[in-house]
């Protein structure tokens, strides 16, 4: 019988020190995909430096990384032991730039990372003590509670694959719970959509293409005005920006940069404006249409056609397809570019967390 699991994409980050709990955290998670995943509906993926990066050039080591793990995984795992890491152009450490990149997101995002923390509380060898790199793991845990941040201890291996055990098991809950919510809301959608065809019995294979048609026409228009609602204030922050870079060079006094702050602010609130209403149109559309296509082709069995048509359909929908791909992964790089901007002011930061909304929502 066929059953629907969900993955939940786990990102680990540590020094060289932790190889051990690394490759303990990999047996945990595949025993808990072989063991749980059925009951709760949720597989865990692990996402790590050495199964999902490849060979490439960069401005640094640490940039390549990012820029190929990505920024979306729904959990962040850290663990600390001896090593801090080494410096990188933009943080103290690799470790540390990855887990600043998740609590980013955590302040930023509608549906952040979880994020969790391990130190390994175990005797270090004197001979591989480095009281610099020691200072800084007691700095960054010191500074965790006032960020909000509870982190976990261990001691040894088998404290460390308890815990793990226990706060896979309340993660899968607590992922289990949100999916629910969302089935509800989609079911709804769903019945929504089933209404606006009632009657279909009486519905036959022209018709169902003609709703398909019309349907399709429906949502690739909203794309396009997403799309061109992207390409202006895409436009419109690149100016923006040129004007605070030749501004800056001048010296301009505070006001006349917050002023252009503000115009940026504006930006973004418009195309957030012009966005959220297309996305539900977006997926109804899409929706209806799909099931439209799909009750037109359980009809055309009825008749003796050739297969031209169904292989033409075939590269219409993989065109369909390619476009939407494509789409989707110019929206994930203007949400990191939004993501990114400077948190300069509070109506600049109040925009940019609208905005991200909805291209969550979008993506």
């Amino acid at each position: 019988m066929s059953r629907v699991v969900n993955v939940v994409q786990i990102f680990v980050a540590s020094p060289s020190d932790l190889a051990a709990e690394r490759e303990a955290l990999e047996t945990i998670i595949s025993e808990w995909n072989t063991i749980s995943s059925a009951s709760f509906g949720i597989m865990f993926e692990l996402i790590k430096w050495e199964t999902h990066t490849r060979p490439a050039f960069g401005t640094d080591p640490q940039a390549v990384v990012n820029a190929q793990v990505g920024a979306f995984y729904d959990v962040f795992i850290g663990m600390l032991w001896s090593k801090f890491g080494t410096p990188t152009p933009r943080a103290l450490s690799g470790t540390h730039e990855e887990f600043e990149r998740a609590f980013q997101r955590l302040q930023t995002e509608s549906s952040p990372p979880d994020i969790m923390i391990y130190f390994k509380d175990t005797p270090i060898s004197p001979s591989k003590l480095n009281p610099e790199q020691l200072r800084r793991i007691s700095d960054f845990r010191a500074s965790l509670p006032a960020l909000g941040g509870l982190y976990s201890t261990f001691e040894d291996m088998p404290s460390f694959q308890s815990s793990l055990r226990a706060h896979l098991a309340s993660l899968a809950q607590q992922f289990s719970a949100r999916l629910s919510h969302t089935n509800s809301a989609q079911k709804n959608l769903d019945e929504t959509i089933a209404e606006g065809m009632s009657g279909e019995d009486d519905l036959g294979f022209l018709d169902y293409l003609e709703i398909f048609e019309t349907r399709m026409e429906s949502a690739t228009n909203a794309l396009n005005l997403i799309g061109e609602a992207t390409n202006k204030v895409g436009k419109q922050i690149k100016q923006r920006t040129a004007a605070l870079e030749k501004f800056g060079a001048a010296g301009a006094d505070t006001a006349t940069t917050r002023k252009i702050i503000k115009l940026v602010a504006g930006d973004l609130d418009a195309y957030a404006e012009v966005v959220k209403p297309q996305i539900p149109l977006l997926a109804s559309s899409r929706d209806s249409a799909m099931h439209a296509l799909a009750s037109a082709l359980s009809i055309r069995v009825e008749f003796n056609r050739s297969n031209d048509d169904l292989m033409t359909l075939r590269v219409e929908l993989d065109q369909v397809a390619t476009v939407a791909f494509q789409s989707k992964s110019s929206l994930v790089d203007f949400r990191s570019s939004v993501n990114n901007t400077p948190r300069m002011t509070g109506d600049l930061n109040r925009a940019k967390r609208g905005v991200i909304q909805q291209l969550d929502l979008l993506i």
